[in-house]
């Protein structure tokens, strides 16, 4: 009942577009709400043998709904980067 009340009252996503056909540039892009190429998340795929990652400076939705006072967590693949010390990391 909960969440047909917030489809309801809310705004419902019916159609999605994603910035790559693969997964690390259009996790970005959902994430930052911006092109890929603008986060330097392009052309491929992070994998944990990979130094680099989503840029510290880059606001997530996770960032602003955080400052907005929501909790925030992570669920499920991360493709992001994981860098030599962790640094790209959600839980850093």
């Amino acid at each position: 009942p909960n969440l047909d009340e917030l489809a309801r009252e809310g705004l419902r996503f019916t159609q999605m577009y994603t910035a790559s056909p693969v997964c690390s540039p259009s996790r970005a892009g959902i994430l930052t709400g911006r092109y890929m190429m603008r986060s330097g998340i392009y052309p491929g795929v992070f994998t944990p043998m990979n130094s680099g990652g989503l840029p510290d400076n880059e606001t997530t939705i996770a960032d602003s709904l955080k400052g907005a006072g929501y909790a925030t967590g992570m669920v499920g693949k991360w493709h992001l980067g994981v860098g030599a010390q962790e640094e790209h990391l959600p839980t850093h």
